[in-house]
């Protein structure tokens, strides 16, 4: 293992002195990251390859790892005899968060940790706000400022007040996993506070991280973000936890071994059977009842849908009778289901020795539809992925150790228990819009906008192991057998002490590293007793200590919290941070302040508790079927990615989506399957209009050249994948049934939050746009829909070896006709002389042929599919389809990806400056000259040496 690397590593540079030479004279530099996490081995080998050229970097107050046995008596040792030689340089200026967060990070830590040196703040501060100031006009400059919502809330939960309030236990724990009812009650109320940031637009839901010291209770809090209508995305489990995983290596297990019964089980509960949780009941007590085993009595079961090899006679009873006997149990659907399982895992049985492992889960999903329930669910791109990683991970067993389906079940087993966490397979650009929820630890070295870090009232683990050692010294703690405690012995408690010392300076460091992630915004949120904090106690939790640092003013206020929370205008109230101008502010969530703090809609009949009108993005969602973790929700508030409006990604002269290619050969090669096995409107068009730019962006990754069009002559303003971003933006906000005006001060508030400068005209024209937009006909049809919904996810594939098709939908409104509605934003510039019609029949006909597929795919009987251009709006282009026409649309879109695949990585034939113009290889790698490819006319084709050009 890896212990085992160290130390024998270790051994061989001390014992043989001229290897140590060779590879100590072969780097002429040593440099060690994170030297804080180092242990005495890792230090050990690294003595022995240095010779005065090592360079190391870390940060005592990061050390984190002690678990791992790191130890930060190293790092101080050594940067103690680099400061006797002056070569120890001390770095203190943070670039990553906001200076009011910093404030608040100094004020907790100063006196926590000896010698402590303040972060001072290399963003933010005057000049920032200066910057600021320029963005929102004059309504932002710095004596306004001191009114601004603080950066820093603190989020106090009630232990013992909600203990006390068994009445409101239901509307408090409904939906939620089994905790303890304050746990509950504070994970509701850091939800509802992230989900109104999120509704206010101050931040994305993929801004937000919410931490935990332990994963344990993790469930809890994500399951609270998702009934607020909130995506979520939990780094907990990871590839070994996903159910489609699960799925299949239950399968394989109940294939190596029915009698597995918690395989069978398994297998049978999933989609790669179908039976439901009644037949599973059922079947359980049939085999208990009959005293056979769950596979035997599966077979007898089974036996009357023409399933063989079932037992003879029991108990006097013939097999058919048997059969037909244990069949009459089962609904009709469930029994075809399980004899078709059966059947078809006794045929798998017989064959496995003969084929692949890939080959046997290959064919498990082909046979039941698996992939095709894969790609129903949300965010199928990840699941899918996962799937065939798996499918990786058994061609590589088998390709080293042999066609062995129990050896490849036993290397799972163990991977599964070495490795905790092993990393999802990448799916490039499906990234969600959700909140994400993790571990501290998992987030070193990560920053987030946003930081929630939760439970922070959670009880350190203060246990000791019966057996310590420290190099010579050893403590033992032995039992008695009278039954009395434990016997300290040796230097126990010595180093039990000294143990839990070393805990309690890590877990402030802890502390200090989840701090630290946040640029924008910090939540703490903790429970603790208002009766009884602070109370001394062996163990404080690290909201009891945590809180009274913030403010100087807090510890007075400890003793009246109480009374505080019964107060109707105190239980929000904010803090002043030590002399700075940073504040905090504090919420009381106890039951009397629900209906006022924390909202709960389900609790207006309880006595004693205000009645609540529930805000849209806090209403409880259905869990949409699929992972028992990162459920997501159908209504999740969401904003727009990058790669969602591909006109948003062209110059402001054209605002038209691109492609990418390879420098490709005279006559270019088709794509193989793989580099099609996922494709988006975006990726489908930029690889049709040129493929040799859809390979250097999408397959070498090389960035467009954005300088190119803010150099352009004709450039003003906001680029346009900006300004499109902020239109989209705003349109997200946009109440069709109440539209409220745009005005130029919210066009630049939301620039603002995404990081953009804008000038007053163009803030004035957007925010005209946002005026006519909402006025105009498809407004008030989205209006009278019967449903909304809002960047709707869409996937689906034509066929098992088809690519895997993407996408999102602006909106999409169900008319009271039944037709489905489509409303696609357009942000290009279109004067009066563009002709609307063959514009989008030139660039978004793809999107508009996806569209309708995804949607009648889904069963609606008609579609409309409408391009809204916001310059012209009450002008959009509409066309229509049925279901009818389904299958004449499935094979334009196959004619379509076949002609990709065809066409290769070749250059554009015809090369424009609208396409060409911040193409990453335009001025050294393409084949065209800039003649071409700045030419304003993509019309004709250019003819070189009476030749079409092809990437050089």
């Amino acid at each position: 293992d890896f212990d085992d690397l160290e130390l024998l590593a270790g051994e061989l540079l001390l014992g043989r002195e001229t290897l140590r030479s060779a590879w100590s004279d072969r780097f002429e530099l040593l440099m060690v990251d994170e030297f804080q996490d180092t242990n005495q081995r890792q230090l050990g080998i690294l003595a022995a390859l240095d010779r005065g050229n090592l360079f190391t970097v870390g940060d005592e107050l990061q050390s984190i790892y002690g678990f791992r046995h790191a130890d930060v008596s190293l790092f101080r040792a050594r940067r103690g005899e680099l400061e006797q030689l002056g070569g120890s340089l001390r770095l203190s200026r943070n670039f990553r968060s906001r200076e009011a967060l910093l404030e608040v990070v100094n004020a907790v830590f100063a006196e926590r940790f000896a010698g402590y040196a303040p972060l001072i703040a290399g963003r933010g501060g005057a000049q920032a706000l200066g910057r600021q100031a320029d963005e929102l006009g004059s309504e932002a400059a710095p004596s306004a400022q001191a009114g601004r919502d603080p950066e820093v809330e603190l989020l106090l939960t009630d232990v013992r007040g909600w203990e006390l309030r068994e009445d409101l236990a239901g509307p408090i724990a409904a939906g939620l996993p089994h905790a303890q009812l304050w746990r509950q009650a504070e994970a509701r109320m850091l939800a509802q506070r992230v989900a109104e940031l999120v509704r206010e637009g101050r931040a994305r839901a993929g801004e937000v991280v919410v931490l935990l010291r332990a994963a344990g209770d993790l469930e809890v809090f994500e399951r609270a973000l998702q009934l607020c209508g909130l995506r979520t995305l939990a780094a907990v489990g990871a590839f070994w936890g996903h159910q489609q995983i699960g799925d299949l290596i239950s399968y394989l297990r109940a294939l190596a071994n029915p009698l597995d019964e918690r395989a069978l089980y398994s297998a049978l509960a999933s989609p790669l059977a179908g039976c439901s949780y009644d037949c599973l009941a059922l079947l359980a007590d049939a085999a208990r009842a009959d005293r056979r085993g769950v596979w035997e009595t599966a077979l007898a079961a089974a036996a009357g849908a023409g399933v063989e090899d079932v037992s003879g006679e029991r108990d006097g009873a013939p097999a058919a009778d048997l059969a037909k006997r244990l069949a009459s149990r089962f609904a009709p659907a469930d029994h075809a289901a399980l004899a078709s399982f059966c059947a078809r895992l006794q045929r798998e049985r017989e064959a496995a020795p003969r084929r692949t492992l890939s080959e046997l889960i290959e064919r498990a999903i082909d046979a039941s539809g698996y992939r095709e329930h894969v790609l129903g669910l949300d965010w199928a791109e990840r699941r899918l992925a996962n799937v065939h990683k798996l499918l990786r991970l058994a061609r590589r067993y088998e390709a080293s150790e042999g066609r062995d389906l129990r050896g490849f079940l036993d290397h799972v087993a163990y991977l599964e228990e070495a490795v905790k966490v092993e990393p999802d397979a990448p799916v490039e650009g499906v990234e969600p819009d959700a909140v994400r929820l993790m571990t501290i630890h998992a987030a070193k070295g990560l920053e987030f906008p946003v930081v929630c870090l939760a439970d922070l009232g959670r009880q350190p683990n203060t246990q000791t192991p019966d057996l310590l050692v420290d190099g010579e010294r050893v403590g033992l703690r032995l039992m008695r057998l009278d039954g009395a405690r434990s016997t300290p012995a040796l230097d126990y408690e010595q180093l039990c002490e000294e143990r839990r010392a070393r805990e309690a300076e890590e877990e402030d460091r802890i502390l200090y590293v989840a701090m630290t992630r946040a640029r924008e915004r910090l939540l703490l949120s903790g429970a603790v007793d208002f009766e009884r904090w602070p109370a001394s106690r062996q163990a404080p939790t690290a909201i009891s200590w945590l809180a009274p640092a913030l403010s100087a003013e807090l510890p007075a206020l400890v003793a009246d919290l109480p009374a505080l929370a019964e107060s109707p205008d105190a239980a929000v109230f904010d803090l002043p941070i030590g002399g700075g101008s940073a504040s905090v502010r504090c919420r009381l969530n106890t039951p009397t302040t629900v209906g006022r703090v924390l909202l709960l809609p389900s609790a207006g009949s309880i006595e004693g508790v205000e009645s609540v009108e529930p805000a849209a993005s806090l209403a409880p969602t259905q869990p949409v079927a699929g992972e028992q973790l990162s459920i997501y929700a159908d209504a999740a508030p969401s904003s727009v990615p990058d790669d969602r409006h591909a006109e948003t990604r062209a110059t402001e002269l054209s605002e038209r989506e691109r492609g990418a290619e390879s420098p490709a050969p005279a006559t270019p090669a088709p794509l193989a399957d793989e580099a099609l096995s996922t494709l988006s409107y975006t990726s489908l068009s930029e690889l049709e209009r040129c493929g040799y730019r859809f390979y250097l962006e999408r397959v070498l990754h090389l960035p467009e050249d954005r300088a190119a069009a803010r150099a352009a002559p004709e450039h003003r303003g906001l680029e346009a994948r900006a300004r499109g971003t902020l239109i989209h933006r705003l349109l997200e906000s946009l109440d069709f049934a109440r539209p409220r005006p745009v005005s130029p001060q919210d066009v630049a508030r939301c620039a603002a939050e995404l990081g953009m400068r804008v000038g007053e005209a163009e803030r004035d024209e957007i925010a005209g746009l946002m005026a006519a937009a909402s006025q105009a006909p498809a407004a008030a049809r989205v209006a009278a829909a019967r449903t909304v919904r809002r960047e709707h996810p869409f996937a689906f594939s034509l066929g098992s070896r088809a690519p895997l098709v993407t996408g999102f939908i602006d909106v999409l409104a169900s008319e009271a006709d039944g037709v489905q509605l489509v409303l696609d934003y357009k942000s290009d510039r279109v004067g009066a002389d563009v002709d609307l019609e063959a514009l989008v029949e030139r660039e978004y006909a793809v999107q508009r042929l996806l569209y309708a597929l995804a949607v009648l795919r889904d069963g609606a009987a008609a579609v409309e599919i409408l391009h809204w251009f916001l310059e012209r709006p009450a002008e959009p282009v509409s066309v229509r389809y049925t279901a009818r026409e389904r299958d004449q649309l499935e094979a334009r879109l196959a004619a379509r990806i076949a002609d990709a695949r065809a066409g290769g990585f070749a250059v554009s034939q015809r090369p424009h400056r609208g396409l060409c113009l911040t193409c990453p290889g335009r001025t050294g790698l393409c084949s065209w000259g800039e003649s071409e490819t700045l030419r304003e006319d993509p019309g004709t084709e250019p003819v070189r040496g009476g030749e079409l050009a092809t990437g050089s």
